[in-house]
């Protein structure tokens, strides 16, 4: 199953290693890409937590893995600083998840590990 990454590149027909950079410009909010080129852009110091969020991004292969990462993403202490939490300088998941959508099926991927192909389900009845 491809990753997000892939996806993605494969329909853009970017280098993959250009998917973060393309995401993050893409997720930003307005306000915060004003302040992003005062600040270093994709590789200021700021964003080092987004690029990190993004490098797992990358990997998923369903939307459900995309949103596990959002909540990790959000539940992640260096969110709370001012500038994140109050101006909400940081991409936006609302706009990564409906991204992924377009590239990513939802549910859980086959090899995820939740239940081997080879058992079949107990229905009680």
């Amino acid at each position: 199953m491809a990753t997000f990454q892939q996806s993605y590149c494969r329909h853009h027909r970017c280098n993959e290693a250009d998917f973060s950079t393309r995401i993050f410009w893409r997720t930003l909010p307005p306000h915060a890409a004003v302040i992003a080129v005062f600040c270093g852009g994709f590789r200021g110091r700021i964003f080092s937590l987004d690029r990190d969020f993004l490098s797992s991004v990358a990997r998923a292969t369903t939307v459900d893995q995309v949103r596990e990462e959002i909540r990790d993403y959000m539940l992640d202490s260096q969110n709370r600083r001012w500038l994140r939490r109050r101006l909400r300088v940081r991409i936006s998941c609302r706009r990564l998840k409906s991204i992924a959508r377009e590239y990513l099926p939802d549910g859980i991927a086959p090899d995820s590990g939740s239940m081997p192909s080879s058992v079949t389900p107990v229905v009680p009845g």
